[in-house]
């Protein structure tokens, strides 16, 4: 029992020390990242792709609320008040680019205006943007709406189906995806697996993984006999073990292995046979 609380706890000591890996963090960092922008570039895509704006306003609002909700996915998380806010936002802004030919829609869109723009220019504060960016987008958003607003019979003949998701937001949505846990199915790794890796000179070295990131399919591994760490994409780790020059082993024991050393002495220091406690 004591050698299985210890065992407990060396973990938790190992846990922590993976925390502090600086390539465990700069991987992790990164995966937050794109995870933020695989989460808003899949919403805001999937709004333009249903609302019936023109090619234009839909780019426009694609690059210009992009980073507002990246932002929030990063500062708060997905899901949170300020994420939703910024989608609630980002709905607005979509029906106020959207043609409007009855009356009772256009009474609504000349009340919504004001505020939209406002939520929009906050979004962009939120966002840090440069105030240039800030000025800029804001005008671009004026063009926009002024456009729906003179011209509503013109801009809804423009529109066929909706706006599409235009080449440039196809590419970056697609890349996004690219990067997503697909190649993590069926792979069987588990943080804390050990591999055994057969190196160019033939000889092997014993690494732990430490941290595996689906979004990136990046794996971060520890050597423990020299104390480094070192990361390989998913892609390169398949290649390895295609080519027999990586394979998963049972772990070294290293922990476990202090332990019962521990205990092994604190046995002979006490007068007794480490062999008969095992025994027991």
């Amino acid at each position: 029992a004591a050698r299985d609380r210890l065992a407990a706890l060396a973990q938790q000591h190992h846990d922590v020390l993976v925390e502090d890996d600086a390539l465990v963090r700069t991987v992790r960092r990164e995966e937050e990242e794109r995870a933020a922008l695989q989460d808003s570039a899949l919403e805001i895509a999937h709004r333009i792709s249903s609302a019936e704006v023109t090619a234009d306003a839909g780019a426009f609002v694609y690059e210009a609320w992009r980073p507002v909700l990246v932002h929030a996915h990063r500062s708060s998380g997905h899901g949170s008040p300020a994420w939703n806010a910024a989608l609630a936002t980002l709905d607005e802004l979509l029906w106020t680019l959207a043609p409007r030919t009855s009356l009772e829609e256009r009474e609504r869109l000349e009340e919504l205006l004001p505020a939209v723009r406002d939520h929009a220019w906050q979004g962009f504060i939120r966002a840090q943007l440069p105030p240039a960016q800030i000025e800029s987008r804001l005008a671009e958003l004026d063009r926009l709406q002024a456009q729906v607003r003179s011209f509503p019979a013109a801009m809804a003949n423009a529109i066929t189906t909706t706006a599409g998701l235009g080449q440039g937001i196809t590419d970056d949505v697609t890349a996004t995806l690219h990067i997503s846990s697909e190649e993590v199915k069926d792979e069987g790794l588990a943080r804390g697996a050990w591999f055994e890796f057969t190196e160019e000179d033939g000889s092997h070295l014993r690494a732990r993984l430490n941290w595996l990131s689906p979004v990136q399919g990046a794996c971060v591994f520890k050597e423990t006999a020299r104390n480094r760490s070192f990361a390989l994409s998913m892609a390169d780790l398949r290649a390895k073990r295609d080519a027999g020059r990586a394979r998963p082993v049972d772990g070294p024991g290293v922990a476990l292995a202090g332990i019962e050393a521990a205990l092994a002495e604190m046995a002979r220091e006490r007068g007794i046979d480490p062999g008969a406690m095992h025994a027991s």
